[in-house]
Protein backbone atom coordinates (compact mmCIF):
# COMPACT_ATOMS: atom_id res chain seq x y z
CA UNK A 1 0.00 0.00 0.00
CA UNK A 2 1.64 3.53 -0.84
CA UNK A 3 1.01 5.76 2.07
CA UNK A 4 1.59 9.59 2.35
CA UNK A 5 2.29 10.83 6.03
CA UNK A 6 1.52 14.15 7.15
CA UNK A 7 3.33 15.22 9.78
CA UNK A 8 4.39 18.75 10.84
CA UNK A 9 6.92 20.43 9.21
CA UNK A 10 10.75 18.81 9.37
CA UNK A 11 13.94 19.85 10.05
CA UNK A 12 14.35 21.72 12.61
CA UNK A 13 13.89 19.46 15.72
CA UNK A 14 15.26 16.35 16.59
CA UNK A 15 12.26 14.65 18.05
CA UNK A 16 9.79 16.09 15.36
CA UNK A 17 12.36 14.22 12.64
CA UNK A 18 13.03 11.03 14.48
CA UNK A 19 9.23 9.83 15.23
CA UNK A 20 8.57 10.68 11.54
CA UNK A 21 11.66 8.52 10.53
CA UNK A 22 10.51 5.70 12.89
CA UNK A 23 6.59 5.86 11.59
CA UNK A 24 8.43 5.51 8.18
CA UNK A 25 10.46 2.45 9.50
CA UNK A 26 7.62 0.49 10.60
CA UNK A 27 5.09 1.07 8.06
CA UNK A 28 8.14 -0.35 6.04
CA UNK A 29 8.22 -3.24 7.78
CA UNK A 30 4.40 -3.84 7.86
CA UNK A 31 4.96 -4.28 3.94
CA UNK A 32 4.31 -0.78 2.89
CA UNK A 33 5.68 2.24 0.60
CA UNK A 34 5.66 5.52 2.91
CA UNK A 35 6.71 8.88 2.03
CA UNK A 36 6.26 11.71 4.59
CA UNK A 37 4.89 14.86 2.52
CA UNK A 38 7.00 18.03 3.19
CA UNK A 39 3.93 20.31 3.70
CA UNK A 40 5.23 23.80 5.30
CA UNK A 41 4.17 27.56 4.86
CA UNK A 42 6.11 29.61 3.08
CA UNK A 43 6.56 33.21 5.30
CA UNK A 44 4.45 36.06 3.83
CA UNK A 45 6.07 38.94 1.91
CA UNK A 46 4.98 41.70 5.05
CA UNK A 47 6.64 39.27 7.27
CA UNK A 48 10.02 39.27 5.65
CA UNK A 49 9.96 42.88 5.13
CA UNK A 50 9.61 43.24 9.04
CA UNK A 51 12.25 40.83 9.81
CA UNK A 52 14.59 43.98 10.54
CA UNK A 53 12.12 45.47 13.28
CA UNK A 54 11.53 42.41 14.79
CA UNK A 55 14.03 42.92 17.81
CA UNK A 56 11.98 45.93 18.49
CA UNK A 57 8.14 44.71 18.04
CA UNK A 58 9.48 41.53 20.06
CA UNK A 59 10.71 43.69 23.01
CA UNK A 60 7.55 45.93 23.03
CA UNK A 61 5.28 42.83 22.84
CA UNK A 62 7.43 41.28 25.85
CA UNK A 63 7.79 38.32 23.63
CA UNK A 64 11.05 36.01 23.40
CA UNK A 65 13.24 37.15 20.48
CA UNK A 66 15.18 34.68 18.00
CA UNK A 67 17.92 35.22 16.19
CA UNK A 68 17.25 35.82 12.21
CA UNK A 69 19.26 33.78 10.30
CA UNK A 70 19.63 34.59 6.19
CA UNK A 71 18.45 31.75 4.18
CA UNK A 72 22.44 30.68 3.74
CA UNK A 73 23.13 30.59 7.62
CA UNK A 74 19.83 28.27 8.21
CA UNK A 75 20.83 25.94 5.73
CA UNK A 76 24.22 25.92 7.84
CA UNK A 77 22.43 26.02 11.51
CA UNK A 78 20.28 22.98 10.00
CA UNK A 79 22.71 21.29 7.37
CA UNK A 80 22.74 17.73 9.38
CA UNK A 81 18.85 17.11 10.20
CA UNK A 82 18.55 18.24 6.16
CA UNK A 83 21.30 15.48 5.26
CA UNK A 84 19.25 12.64 7.54
CA UNK A 85 16.24 13.51 6.18
CA UNK A 86 18.06 12.85 2.56
CA UNK A 87 20.02 9.88 3.77
CA UNK A 88 16.90 7.63 5.54
CA UNK A 89 13.83 8.71 4.67
CA UNK A 90 11.55 9.19 1.66
CA UNK A 91 10.59 12.87 1.43
CA UNK A 92 8.50 14.77 -1.00
CA UNK A 93 9.24 17.73 -2.83
CA UNK A 94 7.81 21.25 -0.69
CA UNK A 95 4.32 21.23 -0.56
CA UNK A 96 3.00 25.04 0.40
CA UNK A 97 -0.54 24.35 -0.28
CA UNK A 98 -3.58 22.62 -0.43
CA UNK A 99 -4.08 22.34 -4.17
CA UNK A 100 -0.65 21.38 -4.38
CA UNK A 101 -1.11 18.63 -1.46
CA UNK A 102 -4.58 17.39 -3.64
CA UNK A 103 -2.25 17.34 -6.75
CA UNK A 104 0.92 15.09 -5.23
CA UNK A 105 -1.51 12.57 -3.48
CA UNK A 106 -3.38 12.14 -6.51
CA UNK A 107 -0.51 11.61 -9.03
CA UNK A 108 1.40 9.58 -6.36
CA UNK A 109 -1.33 7.47 -6.54
CA UNK A 110 -1.78 6.88 -2.86
CA UNK A 111 -3.71 4.44 -1.29
CA UNK A 112 -3.91 6.27 2.02
CA UNK A 113 -3.31 9.14 4.03
CA UNK A 114 -1.41 8.82 8.07
CA UNK A 115 -1.71 11.55 10.23
CA UNK A 116 0.96 11.71 12.71
CA UNK A 117 2.38 12.51 15.16
CA UNK A 118 4.29 14.69 17.10
CA UNK A 119 1.22 17.75 18.26
CA UNK A 120 -0.09 17.41 14.42
CA UNK A 121 -3.49 18.48 15.83
CA UNK A 122 -2.50 21.73 17.48
CA UNK A 123 -3.63 24.31 15.21
CA UNK A 124 -0.57 27.09 16.08
CA UNK A 125 1.91 24.77 15.04
CA UNK A 126 0.11 23.63 11.87
CA UNK A 127 0.83 24.86 8.27
CA UNK A 128 -3.07 24.53 7.81
CA UNK A 129 -4.93 22.42 10.25
CA UNK A 130 -7.60 21.35 7.87
CA UNK A 131 -4.50 19.23 6.15
CA UNK A 132 -4.26 17.66 8.93
CA UNK A 133 -7.89 16.24 9.23
CA UNK A 134 -8.32 15.27 5.36
CA UNK A 135 -9.59 18.12 3.64
CA UNK A 136 -7.57 17.38 0.82
CA UNK A 137 -9.40 13.93 -0.01
CA UNK A 138 -12.40 13.58 -2.06
CA UNK A 139 -12.71 9.80 -0.49
CA UNK A 140 -14.25 8.57 2.90
CA UNK A 141 -11.86 5.98 4.64
CA UNK A 142 -8.91 6.86 2.88
CA UNK A 143 -7.02 8.94 6.22
CA UNK A 144 -6.02 7.41 9.41
CA UNK A 145 -3.95 8.96 12.62
CA UNK A 146 -1.32 6.84 14.11
CA UNK A 147 -1.02 9.03 17.64
CA UNK A 148 -2.04 12.25 16.76
CA UNK A 149 -0.99 14.61 19.17
CA UNK A 150 -2.83 17.95 20.35
CA UNK A 151 0.40 18.59 22.67
CA UNK A 152 -1.75 19.98 25.69
CA UNK A 153 -4.87 18.77 27.60
CA UNK A 154 -7.07 21.72 26.75
CA UNK A 155 -8.91 22.88 23.70
CA UNK A 156 -6.76 25.46 21.38
CA UNK A 157 -9.14 25.25 18.40
CA UNK A 158 -11.63 28.01 17.38
CA UNK A 159 -14.87 27.58 16.54
CA UNK A 160 -14.35 27.47 12.90
CA UNK A 161 -11.93 25.29 13.57
CA UNK A 162 -13.71 22.52 15.50
CA UNK A 163 -17.00 23.01 13.42
CA UNK A 164 -15.09 22.04 10.31
CA UNK A 165 -12.50 19.13 11.86
CA UNK A 166 -15.38 17.79 13.26
CA UNK A 167 -17.03 17.45 10.36
CA UNK A 168 -13.79 15.95 8.54
CA UNK A 169 -12.89 13.36 11.14
CA UNK A 170 -16.28 11.70 10.26
CA UNK A 171 -13.63 10.55 6.91
CA UNK A 172 -11.18 9.11 8.58
CA UNK A 173 -10.66 5.30 8.83
CA UNK A 174 -9.75 5.23 12.05
CA UNK A 175 -8.45 7.46 14.96
CA UNK A 176 -5.27 7.09 17.23
CA UNK A 177 -3.96 9.50 19.35
CA UNK A 178 -0.55 9.86 21.87
CA UNK A 179 -1.94 11.22 25.15
CA UNK A 180 -4.45 9.90 27.18
CA UNK A 181 -6.14 13.31 27.66
CA UNK A 182 -6.59 13.45 23.15
CA UNK A 183 -8.94 10.47 23.97
CA UNK A 184 -11.27 12.70 25.65
CA UNK A 185 -10.86 15.79 23.75
CA UNK A 186 -11.39 14.17 20.53
CA UNK A 187 -14.93 12.68 22.41
CA UNK A 188 -15.66 16.14 23.36
CA UNK A 189 -14.89 18.04 20.30
CA UNK A 190 -14.88 16.28 17.74
CA UNK A 191 -17.57 13.52 18.40
CA UNK A 192 -14.63 10.98 17.51
CA UNK A 193 -13.77 7.72 19.11
CA UNK A 194 -9.70 7.40 19.65
CA UNK A 195 -7.97 4.64 20.52
CA UNK A 196 -4.49 5.08 22.98
CA UNK A 197 -0.67 4.06 20.86
CA UNK A 198 2.57 4.80 21.58
CA UNK A 199 4.70 7.61 19.87
CA UNK A 200 6.30 6.13 16.92
CA UNK A 201 9.79 6.65 18.11
CA UNK A 202 9.04 4.01 20.96
CA UNK A 203 8.29 1.62 18.48
CA UNK A 204 11.86 0.65 17.60
CA UNK A 205 14.06 -0.52 19.64
CA UNK A 206 17.42 0.91 21.02
CA UNK A 207 19.27 -1.66 18.50
CA UNK A 208 17.78 -0.42 15.80
CA UNK A 209 18.47 3.40 16.38
CA UNK A 210 22.38 1.34 17.35
CA UNK A 211 22.42 0.74 13.78
CA UNK A 212 21.84 4.28 12.57
CA UNK A 213 24.62 5.92 15.06
CA UNK A 214 27.12 3.05 13.60
CA UNK A 215 26.11 3.84 10.35
CA UNK A 216 27.93 7.42 11.01
CA UNK A 217 31.42 8.39 10.97
CA UNK A 218 32.73 10.78 13.26
CA UNK A 219 30.78 10.24 16.30
CA UNK A 220 32.24 11.89 19.28
CA UNK A 221 32.09 9.60 22.57
CA UNK A 222 30.30 11.39 25.58
CA UNK A 223 29.92 9.64 29.53
CA UNK A 224 28.32 11.47 32.41
CA UNK A 225 25.05 13.74 32.66
CA UNK A 226 23.64 14.44 29.32
CA UNK A 227 21.26 17.88 29.22
CA UNK A 228 18.94 18.47 26.73
CA UNK A 229 17.08 21.36 27.78
CA UNK A 230 14.93 23.27 24.92
CA UNK A 231 13.78 26.26 27.00
CA UNK A 232 16.58 27.25 28.96
CA UNK A 233 16.10 29.32 31.95
CA UNK A 234 17.00 30.07 35.47
CA UNK A 235 15.57 27.27 37.54
CA UNK A 236 16.40 24.73 34.86
CA UNK A 237 19.61 25.66 35.09
CA UNK A 238 19.63 25.01 39.01
CA UNK A 239 18.14 21.79 38.60
CA UNK A 240 20.81 20.89 36.57
CA UNK A 241 23.84 22.11 38.75
CA UNK A 242 22.30 20.14 41.80
CA UNK A 243 22.23 16.96 39.75
CA UNK A 244 26.02 17.44 38.93
CA UNK A 245 26.95 18.70 42.45
CA UNK A 246 25.25 15.06 43.45
CA UNK A 247 26.15 13.03 40.94
CA UNK A 248 29.79 14.39 40.81
CA UNK A 249 29.86 13.77 37.68
CA UNK A 250 30.56 16.57 34.34
CA UNK A 251 27.82 17.04 31.90
CA UNK A 252 27.17 17.32 28.29
CA UNK A 253 24.82 18.15 25.32
CA UNK A 254 24.03 17.30 22.01
CA UNK A 255 22.62 20.50 21.18
CA UNK A 256 24.25 23.60 19.42
CA UNK A 257 26.62 25.89 22.01
CA UNK A 258 23.78 28.66 21.80
CA UNK A 259 19.88 28.24 20.84
CA UNK A 260 18.25 30.77 18.54
CA UNK A 261 16.50 32.76 21.70
CA UNK A 262 20.13 33.68 22.70
CA UNK A 263 20.87 36.38 19.89
CA UNK A 264 24.10 37.62 21.54
CA UNK A 265 26.81 35.61 19.43
CA UNK A 266 28.16 36.91 15.93
CA UNK A 267 29.68 33.24 15.26
CA UNK A 268 27.04 31.04 13.41
CA UNK A 269 29.25 28.28 14.11
CA UNK A 270 27.28 28.53 18.15
CA UNK A 271 24.17 27.59 16.70
CA UNK A 272 24.73 24.59 14.32
CA UNK A 273 23.03 21.61 15.26
CA UNK A 274 25.13 18.59 15.25
CA UNK A 275 23.95 15.37 13.34
CA UNK A 276 20.74 13.49 13.94
CA UNK A 277 23.30 10.45 15.04
CA UNK A 278 25.29 12.61 17.49
CA UNK A 279 21.99 13.49 19.45
CA UNK A 280 21.23 9.73 19.18
CA UNK A 281 24.37 8.69 20.50
CA UNK A 282 24.18 11.19 23.51
CA UNK A 283 21.55 9.07 25.00
CA UNK A 284 22.97 5.74 24.41
CA UNK A 285 26.28 6.99 26.37
CA UNK A 286 24.83 9.05 28.88
CA UNK A 287 24.95 7.91 32.94
CA UNK A 288 22.08 10.27 33.72
CA UNK A 289 19.83 12.82 31.80
CA UNK A 290 18.07 15.75 32.65
CA UNK A 291 16.04 17.12 30.00
CA UNK A 292 12.61 19.29 29.59
CA UNK A 293 11.57 17.36 25.63
CA UNK A 294 8.73 14.54 25.49
CA UNK A 295 11.09 12.87 22.91
CA UNK A 296 14.22 13.34 25.59
CA UNK A 297 12.08 11.60 28.07
CA UNK A 298 11.27 9.03 25.31
CA UNK A 299 14.82 8.20 24.23
CA UNK A 300 16.03 7.83 28.06
CA UNK A 301 13.33 5.41 28.44
CA UNK A 302 14.17 3.94 25.13
CA UNK A 303 17.85 3.44 26.18
CA UNK A 304 17.19 2.73 29.84
CA UNK A 305 18.81 5.67 31.13
CA UNK A 306 18.61 7.18 34.87
CA UNK A 307 16.40 10.79 34.01
CA UNK A 308 14.50 13.73 35.38
CA UNK A 309 12.12 14.84 33.33
CA UNK A 310 11.42 18.54 34.02
CA UNK A 311 8.01 19.77 32.83
CA UNK A 312 7.43 22.11 30.16
CA UNK A 313 4.25 24.01 30.34
CA UNK A 314 5.17 25.79 27.21
CA UNK A 315 5.17 22.58 24.78
CA UNK A 316 2.78 21.06 26.73
CA UNK A 317 3.03 18.75 30.10
CA UNK A 318 0.14 16.11 29.24
CA UNK A 319 2.21 14.35 26.77
CA UNK A 320 4.91 13.62 29.63
CA UNK A 321 1.98 12.87 31.99
CA UNK A 322 0.76 10.25 29.80
CA UNK A 323 3.69 7.98 28.47
CA UNK A 324 5.09 8.31 32.01
CA UNK A 325 1.93 7.16 33.63
CA UNK A 326 1.60 4.45 31.04
CA UNK A 327 5.02 2.89 32.22
CA UNK A 328 4.51 3.87 35.97
CA UNK A 329 7.42 6.70 36.30
CA UNK A 330 5.04 9.34 37.12
CA UNK A 331 7.65 10.37 39.40
CA UNK A 332 10.49 11.18 37.35
CA UNK A 333 8.61 14.37 36.29
CA UNK A 334 9.32 17.27 38.00
CA UNK A 335 8.00 21.09 37.92
CA UNK A 336 10.36 22.84 40.11
CA UNK A 337 13.62 22.73 42.49
CA UNK A 338 12.25 20.43 44.96
CA UNK A 339 15.52 19.13 46.29
CA UNK A 340 14.18 16.26 48.44
CA UNK A 341 12.33 14.99 45.23
CA UNK A 342 15.57 15.48 43.28
CA UNK A 343 17.82 13.90 45.68
CA UNK A 344 14.94 10.76 45.66
CA UNK A 345 15.27 10.45 41.73
CA UNK A 346 19.04 10.22 41.91
CA UNK A 347 19.04 8.13 44.16
CA UNK A 348 16.01 5.88 43.34
CA UNK A 349 16.58 2.82 40.82
CA UNK A 350 14.32 2.13 37.86
CA UNK A 351 12.75 -1.09 37.31
CA UNK A 352 13.80 -1.69 33.45
CA UNK A 353 12.82 -4.79 33.86
CA UNK A 354 9.09 -3.93 34.37
CA UNK A 355 9.22 -1.07 32.16
CA UNK A 356 10.27 -2.36 29.53
CA UNK A 357 7.97 -4.96 29.98
CA UNK A 358 5.20 -2.85 29.72
CA UNK A 359 6.69 -0.45 26.73
CA UNK A 360 6.53 -4.58 24.59
CA UNK A 361 2.94 -4.66 25.42
CA UNK A 362 2.44 -1.20 24.41
CA UNK A 363 4.34 -1.73 21.11
CA UNK A 364 2.55 -4.79 20.22
CA UNK A 365 -1.00 -2.67 20.78
CA UNK A 366 0.15 0.36 18.63
CA UNK A 367 1.60 -2.02 15.73
CA UNK A 368 -1.44 -3.79 15.87
CA UNK A 369 -3.69 -0.99 15.44
CA UNK A 370 -1.64 0.03 12.42
CA UNK A 371 -2.27 -3.71 11.01
CA UNK A 372 -5.82 -3.29 11.54
CA UNK A 373 -6.53 0.62 10.58
CA UNK A 374 -4.53 -0.39 7.41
Amino acid sequence: MKIAILTQPLGKNYGGIIQAYALQQVLIELGHEPTTVNRFSKTPLYIKALMPAKPLIYKVLGRKYYKNLSKEQEAYVYGDMKIFISNYMSFSKPILNTKDLKRYFKKGKFDIAVVGSDQVWRPKYSPDIYNYFGDFLRNKKQIISYAASFGVDNWEFTKKQTDTCKKLVKKFKAVSVRESSAIDLCHQYLGADAELVLDPALLLSKDDYQKVISSCKGIKKNSGILTYILDRNETKTEIVSYVKHKLKKETFSAQPKRLLDDTSSKNIEDYKYPPVEQWLSSFKDADFIVTDSFHGTAFSVIFNKPFIAIGNAERGISRFKSILGLLGLEERLILDTDTDKIDTLINQEIDWSNVNSVLSDYKEKSKSFLRKAL
